[in-house]
This record gives C-alpha cells, sequence and structure tokens, in this order.
C-alpha cells in the first residue's frame, strides 16, 4: 500500500509527459509568398471595327481578346524553403475570380457594330480556389 502513491505519482506523470516525447520532428520549413496574378485563356478573337448580326459577324483589325481571365489572389504556399524552427501549415482557400471576356458590341441581342475593346465580366461558375498556407513555431501548440 505504501508503493501505490508512487506507483500513481509515476503513472500521472508518464501521462502528461507522453505527448512531449511523441511529439514529430520540426521540419524546419517556412510558407512562400505567391505574388497576385492574371492568366489568360489561349482561346478568343481578335477585337476591331465590324459588323455582328445575331452573334454571328466579323471585324477588321484590333487587338487579341482571351475568352476567359482569371485572377489568382497573392498566397503563400508550401515549398520547403528553409526556416529554423518553423512549420508550414494550410490556412484555407482564396477564391480565384474567372473573367469571361468578349468583344464590345455597340447595339443588342448579339447585332450590331463591333468595337475594338475587349470586355470582361466576372463569370462565377468558372472561378476556383487556391489553397494559402502559413508559417508556425514548432514551438507553439498546432
Amino acid at each position: 500500500m505504501k508503493q501505490l502513491p508512487h506507483l500513481l505519482a509515476c503513472f500521472v506523470t508518464t501521462c502528461l509527459l507522453a505527448p512531449l516525447w511523441a511529439e514529430e520532428p520540426c521540419p524546419d520549413v517556412r510558407s512562400s509568398q505567391i505574388d497576385a496574378r492574371v492568366e489568360v485563356s489561349d482561346t478568343g478573337k481578335k477585337c476591331g471595327i465590324g459588323i455582328r448580326i445575331l452573334g454571328v459577324g466579323g471585324s477588321i483589325g484590333g487587338e487579341f481578346c482571351p475568352s476567359y481571365k482569371f485572377v489568382y489572389p497573392s498566397h503563400q504556399e508550401c515549398k520547403g524553403d528553409a526556416s529554423p524552427g518553423n512549420r508550414c501549415q494550410p490556412a484555407g482557400q482564396l477564391a480565384v475570380t474567372a473573367l469571361r471576356c468578349d468583344c464590345a458590341i455597340f447595339g443588342g441581342f448579339g447585332t450590331g457594330i463591333v468595337l475594338p475593346n475587349c470586355e470582361c465580366a466576372e463569370d462565377p461558375a468558372a472561378g476556383g480556389h487556391v489553397e494559402d498556407a502559413r508559417t508556425v513555431s514548432c514551438r507553439t501548440p498546432r
């Protein structure tokens, strides 16, 4: 009976210290900054002066107007960059904005004069997400 308090104290100490012994080693990496960017699709058409009747027509000259533009926000990624005492971990998702683009038309219902301007509007159905990350110290609780 005299040993029971000592055994109980050892058991409690072991239970409290076990998570510290089982902790993963620190990977010593940080998140890397990725700048905001705009990517354009390879498909599209040239926007110049012309005519369009019920969506069919053509134009002369002008600059290329992509079918879509995708706007990626600045974010951070886990790329394995060294940083002693730190770890990189996920930090949620950020929205990627999709813009559907077409040549400007002076008129309505797909009929009118085609202008040399590329107009873009947000297309929520075509957007997506990019994963964000953050750097945290290995010495703080996760």
